[in-house]
């Protein structure tokens, strides 16, 4: 399930960069694999979290505006579009935002898995949405189990039994 490079959500952008209970696993994504491409849009999704953080009280303006500068300097040089009609028809026809049809959009015409938090899209998109927890698994591997020969015992040989020992 690793990729070279994976379309990171709005959601996993912001664990990164805002410290919370899921930062370490955000991280973690970002180890296993650092490349992530973005829709253009990610810009406007992730000033209105930090937006959101700002009126709530739980970040001040000058770190809203240092995490804006630090993340736009991280995913601006890896940002691509997606043509909007191809986006509008995902949208229509998976009953899903225009937004996250740009991240599936991305995701799917570029073959790579989507990295994201939101239980809507990864149900409606399993093979391309994938939760952090999920990425972060080892890849499943295929056992091969040999049948065991059946035991034969030689004529005239007895069967030995074990009795328990008291």
């Amino acid at each position: 399930m690793g990729a070279s490079v994976i379309v990171s959500d709005n959601n996993i952008v912001a664990y990164l960069m805002i410290d919370g209970e899921r930062t370490a696993e955000a991280r973690a994504v970002r180890a296993k694999d650092p490349d992530w491409i973005l829709p253009p849009l990610w810009r406007y999704e992730f000033q209105n979290v930090l937006v959101t953080y700002g009126k709530r009280g739980k970040l001040s303006r000058d770190r809203c505006r240092m995490l804006w500068e630090e993340a736009l300097s991280t995913f601006s040089v890896n940002e691509e579009t997606v043509p909007a009609s191809y986006a509008l028809d995902l949208a229509l026809t998976n009953e899903i935002s225009a937004y996250d049809a740009h991240y599936i959009a991305l995701a799917t015409i570029r073959q790579i898995p989507l990295i994201t938090e939101d239980r809507e899209l990864q149900r409606k998109f399993p093979t391309i949405a994938l939760s952090m927890n999920r990425f972060l698994q080892p890849p499943e591997t295929s056992m091969v189990m040999e049948r065991k020969a059946p035991y034969r015992r030689r004529r005239g040989e007895k069967t030995v039994t074990s009795t328990p020992v008291s």
